[in-house]
């Protein structure tokens, strides 16, 4: 049953790395830094890893909440919130081309 939640969380992952990308590419066009340079815009990198980091917990945290309500309704909940997610990253990625 793990390798089930695995293989779903893959993509939430996935919605958070083209989020990150996303406003990682924004960022590039608008101000000009340049990548290799990492330590003098170090909180410019922290500040687009955080949305990653929230999108690909919220089916965690969602899965963790209907585990203390619904027991029986974890993984259906898991999916739903991970391809959902991943559903609208992909619906934005395609509408900024």
């Amino acid at each position: 049953m793990e390798i089930v939640f695995g293989v779903v969380n893959l993509f939430s992952i996935a919605a958070a790395s083209m989020l990150e990308l996303t406003i990682l590419a924004r960022k590039f066009w608008k101000e000009g830094f340049a990548l290799g340079n990492l330590y003098a815009r170090l909180s410019t990198f922290i500040l687009i890893l955080v949305p990653g980091y929230i999108v690909a917990g919220i089916p965690m945290v969602a899965a963790f909440v209907t585990y203390l309500l619904a027991e029986n309704m974890v993984l259906q909940v898991f999916v739903t919130a991970a391809l959902a997610e991943f559903a609208v990253m992909s619906l934005i990625v395609y509408r900024q081309n």
